[in-house]
C-alpha cells in the first residue's frame, strides 16, 4: 500500500515536471505557425500592390521601384499611422501604392517644387534619412510627402535630373546586377523590380 502511494506521487512529480516542457513546446509552436501567418500575409498585400502598381504605371518608361515606409501625407498632420509600400519612379512622376490601408498616391514630375533628404518628417524618425518631397496638389495647395527607402540619396539625385530635363543616375539595382531586360522595352529593366523580393527591402515595422 505504501509502496503503491510512493509509486502515485512519483509518478505526479514526473507529471509535474513534464507540464513545463509541453507549454513551453506549445508556445514555441504557435510563435511559428503566427510568424508563417504573418509572412503569408504580407506576402499576399505586397503582390496585390505589385499589380495595382502596375497597372497604374501602364506603358510609362520606369526608372526604379523600391519598397518603402510611409512616413505620412503634411496635409493630413500628425496624427497618421505610418504604412509600407511600393514607390515607383517613371518619366511621368512618383507613384506609390501603400499595403494597408490601399492607398495610391500619384505626383507628376511638373508638380514636384523640391526634393531633400531629412532626418525626420511630421515629427517621426527612424534614425535614417527620409526623402521628402515638396509639390503642389491638384488644386494648387503646397503638400509634401516623406518616406523611408534603402536610397533617399538616388532619389533625391533622381527627381531632380528629370525636373532638369536630364536622364537619372544609374539606379542602386542596376550598379549591383547590371540592367536587367524585360518584355516592355520602354520600361529599361525596371519593372522586373516589382517581381523582386530581395532588391532593395525595408523592413516592415
Amino acid at each position: 500500500m505504501w509502496a503503491s502511494r510512493a509509486a502515485l506521487r512519483s509518478r505526479s512529480k514526473g507529471w509535474r515536471s513534464v507540464i513545463p516542457v509541453i507549454v513551453v513546446a506549445v508556445v514555441l509552436v504557435d510563435l511559428v505557425v503566427d510568424m508563417v501567418l504573418v509572412r503569408w500575409w504580407i506576402r499576399k498585400l505586397r503582390n496585390e500592390a505589385v499589380n495595382a502598381l502596375r497597372e497604374a504605371v501602364g506603358g510609362e518608361k520606369v526608372f526604379h521601384v523600391e519598397d518603402c515606409n510611409f512616413f505620412g501625407r503634411q496635409s493630413r498632420g500628425y496624427a497618421q499611422v505610418r504604412g509600407n509600400g511600393l514607390l515607383a519612379l517613371t518619366d511621368r512622376g512618383i507613384h506609390f501604392r501603400m499595403f494597408l490601408p490601399r492607398r495610391y498616391l500619384f505626383i507628376p514630375l511638373e508638380d514636384v517644387g523640391s526634393v531633400s533628404v531629412a532626418g525626420s518628417f511630421l515629427g517621426k524618425s527612424r534614425g535614417r534619412k527620409i526623402l521628402r518631397v515638396d509639390f503642389r496638389t491638384s488644386g494648387g495647395g503646397d503638400d509634401a510627402c516623406g518616406w523611408l527607402v534603402p536610397s533617399p540619396g538616388w532619389w533625391v539625385e533622381a527627381l531632380r535630373s528629370l525636373s532638369a530635363g536630364k536622364e537619372p543616375p544609374p539606379t542602386p539595382w542596376k550598379e549591383k546586377m547590371g540592367d536587367v531586360t524585360t518584355n516592355n522595352p520602354a520600361s529599361h529593366g525596371s519593372l522586373w523590380l516589382l517581381e523582386s523580393r530581395a532588391s532593395c527591402k525595408v523592413k516592415i515595422f
